[in-house]
């Protein structure tokens, strides 16, 4: 307290936050000092956010509190504090401007985009899927089980006839066969430095983050479970899906406050963990930034061990600006030292992935803004045939 002033500040509200959305945060300031306030207030913003509107002002009289509302914007998803509202006021006999900090502990969760998610949602919802280039027409797998009886058609496989019911109905019924419920799919993601590259503002973990809620949807409205392993030099966490009214918040919960770390991922870690933690048959699908020689043999190793009991999606998601360096012209002697690395680089990835897919692995190689569609779309073929 100073000359009569003070106050106290309290969240009254506090935003559900997402990516390049500006929400409203609200503050409540207690006036406890003697004299009136006409103060000025600017928050301390973590990197990638802003305050929209500059400081805002406030006239708060002395036994009094006013609602202050903060228009914030955040362009990264994430797990972030609040940690400082700054306050520049008045001293009581109007001469100069008392500057002061005021430490605040506000913890905020950005969620991703999901306005764009919500569209996948609905074209799940509404069997609407090729509209983001899933091509589910393809995949019309007869699964094992029976799900109903129904009046045999012209288009229907003679090996489909129940002849007993056939019998008792006097005309020819099939049988309609739905796909196996209750799989296990378990998401490997790698969060190390190789994440981090940058597609406009979203990174290559970030898209990968939107592939898996898609998947996670989808698989749910499946009947399937979702297992989720983020992992960089360390395992970061493990996420098992549970039945519930609402799965999917609790699985933003777990994924937004993840980010792709600079270190080197840990791979031996993550399939020691593997082996040791998933014991049902299960679609494992490792999403991941890296092939190369130095690695070609490990992977090999881990996935033909795992191999033997599941089935194995590897998605290396292509870093396309190291494919645009590749395929520069060169008009300078620096051009030609990174254009030649760029390509080795490329190459040596190329023919690592060769080597993996004639090994019997199960390999794509995309661009991070793909990934969605490729990922759900190789996910209704397997479940589809039949190989989950």
């Amino acid at each position: 307290m100073l000359n009569g002033i003070d106050y106290q500040i309290s969240l009254k509200k506090k935003a559900n936050f997402h990516i390049d959305c500006t929400e409203q945060i609200l503050f409540q300031i207690d006036n406890t000092g003697k004299v009136d306030l006409d103060a000025e207030m600017m928050l301390d913003l973590p990197r990638f956010w802003a305050q929209k509107g500059g400081p805002l002002t406030a006239a708060i009289p002395s036994g009094e509190s006013v609602d202050i509302p903060f228009m914030l914007h955040s362009g990264r998803r994430g797990r972030y504090t609040l940690e400082k509202l700054n306050i520049r006021f008045l001293s009581p006999a109007k001469l100069f401007r008392l500057y002061r900090g005021a430490a605040l502990d506000v913890k905020i969760d950005v969620y991703p985009d999901i306005s764009e998610l919500k569209e996948y949602f609905i074209m799940a919802r509404n069997n609407r899927l090729f509209e983001m280039g899933i091509h589910k027409n393809r995949y019309r797998g007869r699964g094992t089980e029976i799900e109903s009886l129904r009046e045999y058609s012209k288009d229907d496989d003679s090996r489909l006839i129940d002849w007993k019911a056939s019998a008792r109905a006097n005309k020819p019924v099939s049988r309609v066969f739905q796909m196996e419920s209750m799989n296990d799919v378990v998401f490997v993601l790698d969060c190390g430095r190789l994440m981090t590259s940058e597609e406009g503002k979203l990174s290559s973990l970030d898209l990968a983050i939107n592939a898996l809620l898609v998947l996670s949807h989808i698989t749910i409205s499946m009947g399937d479970r979702i297992r989720i392993i983020p992992f960089s030099d360390h395992i970061i966490g493990d996420y098992t899906s549970a039945r519930g009214k609402n799965p999917m918040q609790s699985i933003l919960k777990f994924i937004t406050p993840i980010q792709a770390e600079f270190v080197e991922s840990n791979y031996p870690l993550v399939f020691a963990h593997l082996q040791a933690t998933i014991k049902k048959r299960s679609l494992i699908i490792f999403v991941s930034d890296i092939m190369d020689d130095i690695n070609y043999s490990m992977f090999k190793k881990n996935f033909s061990l795992l191999g033997k009991k599941h089935s194995l999606l590897f998605m290396l998601l292509r870093d396309e600006l190291l494919q645009q360096e590749a395929n520069r012209a060169s008009e300078n002697l620096t051009d030609i030292y990174s254009t030649t690395a760029a390509r080795s680089m490329v190459l040596k990835r190329n023919q690592s992935i060769m080597k993996l897919k004639h090994s019997g692995i199960r390999v794509m190689d995309i661009l991070p803004k793909n990934v969605t569609a490729r990922l759900v779309d190789k996910y209704l073929e397997l479940k589809a045939s039949n190989q989950i």
